[in-house]
């Protein structure tokens, strides 16, 4: 099943030190897009082929554009190149 089409998915590579590369799958929602946690928990299911999450936590990156939220990598990706030409 698709997303909505104002909702961004974007598949990473993340590393940390010492514990190697692992794939993360990252979900931009815009401003004022109503997400509820039965659609999280969709997302999670039938897009990303995760299993059941049984804990969903919310939080409000206010005013930080994704670039502050991300690397130099990521922002290198196709997916993100409207916000970073949003962001000029």
């Amino acid at each position: 099943m698709a997303m909505d089409a104002l909702l961004k998915g974007v598949r990473v590579r993340h590393s940390e030190a010492g514990a190697g590369n692992r794939t993360a799958e990252v979900l931009f929602v815009p401003p004022n897009y109503r997400l509820t946690s039965a659609k999280i928990a969709e997302i999670a299911t039938k897009t990303w082929k995760l299993p059941q999450p049984n804990l969903i936590l919310q939080c409000d990156a206010g005013s930080a554009h994704p670039s502050q939220l991300c690397t130099e990598l990521m922002l290198q990706l196709p997916q993100l190149a409207e916000w970073k030409k949003d962001a000029g």
